[in-house]
């Protein structure tokens, strides 16, 4: 696994260790999203959920994104996340929260923080992509241009439309597939 654009291209980076339950976004996909989202990237507030080996959220800072925010409930992640951002140079415009997914939302919208940007990839086989997104939806952390992309198994649909957020494109790559949601009201 390595950064695959911007000033830590190329960067390796550190990947868990035995039969984790991590399933980290290929570098294929994380091109593929990063592509997607184009110069919406540059100067951005970017929100990680689910985060992992942080490898999506690096990617960003890499790119030129403003700051990110990463969340992750395991600590073994949370080493992870910040050994990486040490293998790539990254020292600040980043924040770290080690919570459950459901309580990040809530405690960065007590901290009335804005996103620009969020990428989810929760469990493959877990309904938390339907519930964090409503959840989402229903915080005070989005802007009215705010895009929201949505990692999940091809197997397991989630609505095209989840309270002020809908569906606007569908990307799939093997078993992976990436929604696009947009807010249509803040």
């Amino acid at each position: 696994m390595r950064i695959v654009g911007g000033i830590a291209k190329g960067r390796r980076l550190k990947s868990p260790l035995g039969a984790s339950l991590l399933r980290p976004t290929s570098d294929r996909v994380r091109e593929a999203i990063f592509d997607i989202l184009g110069p919406d990237i540059e100067e951005s507030r970017f929100l990680d959920m689910f985060s992992g080996t942080g490898a999506v959220g690096i990617e960003a800072l890499s790119r030129g994104a403003r700051n990110v925010t990463f969340v992750d409930n395991k600590s073994s992640s949370i080493e992870l996340i910040k050994a990486n951002l040490e293998r790539c140079g990254f020292e600040r415009n980043f924040e770290i929260v080690q919570c459950d997914a459901l309580e990040a939302i809530s405690t960065l919208c007590n901290r009335q923080r804005k996103f620009d940007l969020i990428f989810l990839d929760p469990p493959y086989n877990s309904d938390m992509a339907a519930e964090c997104l409503e959840a989402i939806s229903n915080s005070g952390l989005l802007v009215s241009s705010t895009s929201i992309m949505v990692e999940h198994s091809v197997k397991k649909p989630i609505p095209d439309r989840i309270s002020g957020l809908v569906s606007e494109k569908e990307y799939k790559f093997g078993d992976a597939q990436i929604d696009l949601f947009k807010c249509i009201e803040v």
